[in-house]
């Protein structure tokens, strides 16, 4: 698996390629099938182990609290919801519909790589990389941006160029 840290470098040298792999799986791939190879290769790539020792998208991401979620994980870190707020989140994003995190790296990460809000983190960060979400096709700029960030992520879209021939 590639160092979480030589990734942007990879990203910055395959950026352009990767928006011309996008173009030509958009118009040459199929939604069931290309979710079904992402599945796969995610299958193949990802661990919770790699995830736990990892953590490069709680290094360069702010985790996002669903405004339904903040009494829950302020009651898990023994806060009321006002202190929680004001200690760890930032206003309202519409585009993410959530709180941001006020920090990168985020503010729920720990130094022993978990996070602090432990199985009340947010549905995003148990999901993320997306890689074995349906809509994958639907989602290639955020695969794309991901590369930059996951591992996990970087392995698949090389592994699907691969897959499709492209070159």
């Amino acid at each position: 698996m590639i160092d979480p840290e030589k990734l942007e470098y990879y990203f910055r040298k395959n950026e352009k390629k990767n928006f011309k792999f996008r173009t030509f799986l958009k118009m040459h791939a199929s939604d069931e099938e290309f979710d079904r190879q992402c599945r796969e290769l995610h299958e193949k790539y990802y661990s919770e182990e790699f995830c736990r020792q990892c953590r490069n998208c709680c290094r360069k991401m702010n985790a996002v609290i669903p405004e339904e979620d903040i009494e829950k994980d302020a009651a898990f870190l023994q806060l009321d919801k006002e202190t929680f707020m004001d200690t760890y989140l930032k206003g309202y994003d519409v585009f993410e519909d959530g709180y941001k995190a006020k920090h990168v790296p985020c503010d729920f990460l720990r130094d022993d790589g978990e996070c602090m809000l432990g199985e009340c983190r947010p549905v995003s960060c148990k999901l993320y990389p997306y890689t074995d979400q349906e809509g994958r096709l639907e989602g290639l700029l955020s695969m794309i941006d991901n590369t930059e960030i996951c591992p996990v992520v970087y392995h698949i879209y090389e592994d699907l160029k691969k897959i499709y021939g492209f070159r």
